[in-house]
């Protein structure tokens, strides 16, 4: 009977560990640099705006202030619909949901005009942050 060697295996479970080991090397990696880059929402961008350094974290809060301009936008643009609509229907049931209407779509516009000026603002100091000014 042959007797199975152990150290026929070792360069193959060698090279499995090292591989192992380089691979979570790569995942430990990987996560962090996500981590560092973790996106910006309306839960953390206070925290981002305190922190924000970089010529590349100012643009990505302007980014973000630009989304947020956008999203007013498009609250804009489905309450004048509405409004069209209720005032079609006339009478004084619908005055209180113009008037609704009419003071989103105040509301809107003056968040649209004041994320744009927040994201000038983070363009801004992403150049002087990038050595540009």
């Amino acid at each position: 009977m042959k007797r199975c060697s152990l150290n026929a295996t070792r360069p193959t479970t060698a090279y499995a560990l090292a591989i192992m080991l380089l691979l979570s090397a790569l995942v430990v990696g990987w996560s962090t640099s996500v981590a560092g880059a973790a996106e910006i929402t309306d839960e953390n961008v206070a925290e981002h705006v305190a922190t924000a350094k970089t010529a590349a974290e100012h643009q990505a809060l302007a980014s973000f202030f630009r989304a947020k301009a956008a999203e007013e936008g498009e609250r804009v643009k489905r309450h004048e619909k509405m409004l069209a609509h209720y005032k079609q229907g006339g009478g004084k049931p619908y005055l209180h949901m113009t008037e609704h209407c009419q003071d989103i779509i105040s509301t809107a516009r003056q968040l649209q005009k004041d994320y744009e000026m927040l994201a000038a603002a983070h363009e801004e100091s992403a150049k002087v942050a990038a050595g540009q000014k």
